[in-house]
C-alpha cells in the first residue's frame, strides 16, 4: 500500500484526507517517481473548494490534490526512454501530486524533467507552474522580455508555498508545510514574495484573497 491526499467532496482544507491506496507501478512507458516534495499552488484549494472551476479542468470526484512535485525515478518502463532509476526529476500532473508515488508517461503527453543540480527537493517543486507562468509572461510582453523584474516576481508568487513530505510522526499525518517568506534565498537569491493565498484558522476554509503587503525581512537560506 502507498498513500495519497484525496477529497471525495468540495470544500477547504477539511475536506483533505491522507488515505492508503494501492500502490501503482510504472507501466511499459511510464516512470514511477518516489515524491519527496509538492509544490502548492493557488488553483489547487480552488479546485478542491470549487466544484465549477473543477469541472472546466475535468477534474471529478474523488480526486487526488496538488499538481507540483519533485523526487526520484524508482521505477522505469521497459520501453520507457531518457530517465533511469535514481534520476531525480520535477513536474506536474493533474491533482494528483500529493501522494507517496507518482506514476507519470515519458512520450511528452506530461510533464517531467531532469532536476538541474544544486536544487533541493522543495525548490524543484515549486518550478513548473511557476516557470510556465513566467515563461509565458515574458513572451506575451515586451517589456518583461526586457526586464528580468517581472518574470522572477511571477516565479517568486507563485513559488510561494510548497508542501514537503516528512517522515509521518504518527500515521494520520499529513505532509508538512514549507513557506518561502520574503527575503528567502530561493536558489540563490532572494525575492520579495507576497503570499498568493490564505487560510483562516485550522480546520477552516482555504480562500483566494487581496495580497498582503510585502514586509521586509532579512534574507535566510531554506535548504
Amino acid at each position: 500500500m502507498s498513500r495519497a491526499v484525496i477529497y471525495e467532496r468540495f470544500g477547504g482544507p477539511e475536506v483533505l484526507e491522507l488515505r492508503d491506496i494501492p500502490e501503482p507501478h510504472a507501466g511499459p512507458r511510464d516512470i514511477r517517481i518516489r515524491v519527496a516534495a509538492v509544490g502548492l499552488n493557488p488553483m489547487d484549494p480552488a479546485f478542491a473548494a470549487m466544484p465549477e472551476l473543477a469541472a472546466r479542468f475535468n477534474i471529478t470526484l474523488p480526486s487526488g490534490f496538488g499538481y507540483d512535485f519533485a523526487g526520484s525515478v524508482d521505477e522505469v518502463g521497459q520501453d520507457a526512454s531518457e530517465f533511469t532509476t535514481g534520476d531525480r526529476v520535477y513536474g506536474g500532473v493533474m491533482e494528483r501530486a500529493a501522494a507517496d508515488f507518482v506514476v507519470i508517461k515519458t512520450d511528452a503527453s506530461e510533464a517531467i524533467f531532469h532536476t538541474p543540480e544544486g536544487l533541493s527537493d522543495e525548490v524543484a517543486s515549486t518550478l513548473y507552474i511557476a516557470g510556465a507562468t513566467a515563461s509565458a509572461g515574458s513572451r506575451a510582453s515586451p517589456r518583461a522580455t526586457r526586464s528580468r523584474r517581472s518574470v522572477l516576481t511571477s516565479v517568486a508568487r507563485a513559488a510561494h508555498t510548497c508542501f514537503r513530505r516528512r517522515a509521518p510522526h504518527r500515521d494520520s499525518s499529513l505532509p508538512g508545510a514549507v513557506e518561502v517568506r520574503p527575503g528567502d534565498q530561493v536558489a540563490g537569491r532572494s525575492y520579495a514574495a507576497r503570499r498568493p493565498w490564505t487560510s483562516r484558522a485550522p480546520g477552516a476554509s482555504a480562500s483566494l484573497g487581496k495580497r498582503p503587503p510585502v514586509e521586509r525581512s532579512t534574507p535566510r537560506s531554506i535548504s
